[in-house]
């Protein structure tokens, strides 16, 4: 080959070279693009649902994530200036596919939950995948289309940089280059900064603006820092351990002479007040609950205290605020039993049984019945039949009546017996029906789930008439939570929102409650045991509840603190017709009017003295009640013959054991 053949190969290894050295560049303004794609493109269209139109909202929620993706091209640009070598180039696309990793799945999480992907909840994801990933792939299910360019964009993506990390080619050794860059993007930051600043703030109806401006990459970054200085976390000397069993004095009243009537609890999954004929009584959404309510007592302004299932039935039980903290840590096995409803009628002759048709190992609930002195507990596993399982963890409801019957009517003397449907939990699916058309639409399918959960209801108070069982017998409905599906709010219990919060709450027992009162002063899930306990003819007065008996006491203004699950959101209360909500987050305070505003869609904000006040007292309030645990014990219990349940630290977790002892008990 002459010398001519050789220039042209060099120069066509040049363009080779060049090219390949173009690629970690390529790959980054991919990411970058895509990432900002899908921070901007969800939130804009949050603000267009709440408001109808686009307005300046959308500029102002989305100069956040400019500046912060302003800013990461800034500190590429400086590594580069600093350092130009493959292993920079391999360290910029890493940096930005996670950028965009991050960006991609928080829009999925917006687009469903109304707020960002907060950090806390993928810190349950890593503790237990086996028992949420479930969750997330629901939510992911939902949104087809936003998976659908994820994965085109993620396979691009990965193509992109898996060569790059292979061949990164070399970073351009003009440090001037870079830094000119660094410096444009750092200016860029000061100038989204000063127009932000500027705009002053820009309003549509509820929340949603600060949904979506507290929805960015920053706060997501603040609460990693939070996190690793350990803010938030320190102990409160102040703070009280939960009663044990045996702890709290109910004595039987003097004078009296106890009935010892059956007890059945039935809670109803995420029915809301709102979504029941009780709240809207022109609506055929709960026939039969409106037909116990005109049978008996209903309590028609009951909020709950955790907007979590788990949590809440830690309230109902105990009377007793249940740790405000994103884990189950009430169902890692105990050394004793804790202070609830099923011990303290324990110790009065009654025997105690706990029924649900969701899964048994999610949260690890056998641990959390045993925890609370339940004598037994049966889940959807214990039917083992499969064909009766519905989405990720229900059940049909229905199954569980006849396993649910025959314990109460196997032993001798009263029982407390409790059930937990689980139809109305999302996605809500309900069992195939010949009278039920299947719902296309997420709030259509919620209705169909509140019509069913109604109508098991009325099947399950039926056979305990057939069976016998409803003669001197209370039968107690509650609501554990309820949901939301407006346009600001997701599908979640994120926003405490009166839809999330408020729940229905009836007690029927013929001959010792007057049928059709209604007890319309506020209440709360701390309520329902001390009720309880003193309709039954027990003293409750040195027991030491939290909450009241809702029926010989008038509720007043007295406050009524409110929570979600995670760390980080809004939290409050409610005295009289006033509700607070202060968000963490972003360090605000709004109020409302409910008597004036009950749709909750004009907030107003607190002022910051009073702000700081309110942020006090929720502070207090989260921190009253703390499970202590040793973070380096492992221990392991057979319960209720089939569990084996395994505890370190705060996780605990349940594995069904199949074909031993009575499964169908």
């Amino acid at each position: 080959m002459d010398r001519y053949g050789s220039d042209v190969m060099g120069a066509e290894v040049g363009r080779v070279t060049v090219s390949c050295a173009r690629l970690p560049r390529l790959a980054e303004m991919l990411l970058l693009g895509s990432g900002l794609a899908c921070c901007v493109g969800v939130k804009a269209a949050a603000l267009r649902r709440a408001a109808g139109v686009f307005s300046w909202a959308t500029v102002w929620v989305g100069i956040p994530d400019l500046m912060f993706f302003a800013g990461v091209f800034a500190v590429v640009q400086v590594l580069c200036a600093c350092w130009p070598s493959r292993w920079t180039a391999r360290g910029g696309v890493m940096l930005w596919t996670a950028v965009a990793a991050w960006s991609a799945l928080n829009a999925v999480w917006v687009e469903q939950m109304g707020v960002q992907l907060q950090p806390a909840v993928l810190s349950i994801l890593l503790r237990a995948p086996r028992e949420t990933g479930p969750v997330l792939a629901s939510h992911l299910a939902a949104q087809p289309l936003w998976v659908a360019v994820g994965l085109l964009l993620g396979g691009v993506a990965t193509v992109l940089i898996a060569w790059v990390l292979w061949r990164p080619g070399r970073v351009s050794a003009n440090r001037s280059r870079h830094a000119c860059a660094a410096v444009a993007a750092a200016a860029m930051v000061g100038v989204l900064g000063v127009a932000r600043w500027a705009m002053g703030g820009v309003g549509v109806p509820g929340l949603t603006v600060e949904a979506m401006d507290y929805s960015s990459h920053w706060e997501a970054l603040t609460w990693v820092f939070r996190s690793i200085g350990g803010g938030g976390s320190e102990a409160d000397s102040s703070r009280t351990d939960y009663a044990v069993a045996g702890q709290r004095e109910v004595l039987t009243q003097e004078g009296g002479e106890l009935e010892r009537p059956n007890l059945v609890m039935v809670l109803l999954e995420s029915v809301s007040w709102r979504a029941s004929s009780l709240g809207d009584p022109n609506a055929d959404a709960t026939p039969y609950l409106a037909r116990l309510a005109g049978d008996g007592v209903s309590f028609d302004t009951t909020r709950v205290v955790v907007s979590h299932t788990s949590k809440a039935l830690w309230a109902v039980l105990t009377s007793s605020t249940p740790v405000i903290r994103s884990d189950f840590v009430e169902a890692a096995p105990a050394d004793r039993p804790y202070e609830s409803l099923a011990t303290i009628l324990g110790r009065f002759g009654y025997r105690s049984g706990f029924f649900k048709m969701a899964k048994g190992s999610f949260e690890c609930a056998p641990g959390l019945c045993c925890n609370l002195g339940y004598d037994w507990a049966w889940f959807r596993e214990n039917l083992e039949d499969t064909s009766a399982y519905l989405g990720y963890l229900a059940g049909d409801d229905c199954r569980l009546i006849e396993p649910a019957l025959a314990w109460a009517q196997e032993g001798s003397g009263p029982f407390l017996l409790t059930v937990l449907t689980s139809v109305c939990h999302d996605p809500f699916e309900v069992p195939a029906a010949p009278v039920m058309s299947p719902a296309s639409q997420l709030c259509d399918r919620y209705r169909q789930a509140v019509r069913y959960t109604d109508s098991f209801l009325e099947q399950f108070c039926d056979c305990l008439a057939s069976r016998g069982l409803d003669e001197n017998t209370i039968v107690c409905v509650l609501g554990d939570h309820g949901t939301s599906f407006r346009s600001t709010a997701g599908r979640g219990r994120w926003f405490p929102y009166e839809e999330t919060i408020r729940v229905p709450w009836v007690i029927r027992w013929p001959g010792h409650i007057k049928a059709g009162q209604r007890v319309r002063s506020a209440c709360s899930h701390l309520d329902v045991t001390p009720t309880l306990l003193s309709l039954m003819g027990y003293d409750v007065a040195r027991a030491g509840f939290e909450g009241i008996d809702a029926l010989g006491q008038a509720g007043g203004e007295r406050r009524h603190y409110f929570s979600s699950w995670y760390e980080g959101s809004p939290s409050g209360f409610v005295e009289g017709r006033r509700k607070v909500v202060y968000w963490p987050g972003v360090d605000k305070g709004f109020e409302y009017d409910l008597r004036a505003d009950p749709d909750e869609e004009r907030p107003g904000r607190v002022g910051p003295a009073e702000t700081k006040a309110i942020r006090d007292a929720i502070l207090a309030w989260t921190r009253r009640y703390e499970i202590q645990v040793d973070v380096d014990r492992f221990r392991s219990r057979l319960l209720y013959d089939h569990w084996e349940t395994f505890s370190q630290g705060r996780r605990a977790w349940a594995y069904y054991r199949s074909g031993e002892g009575p499964a169908r008990r």
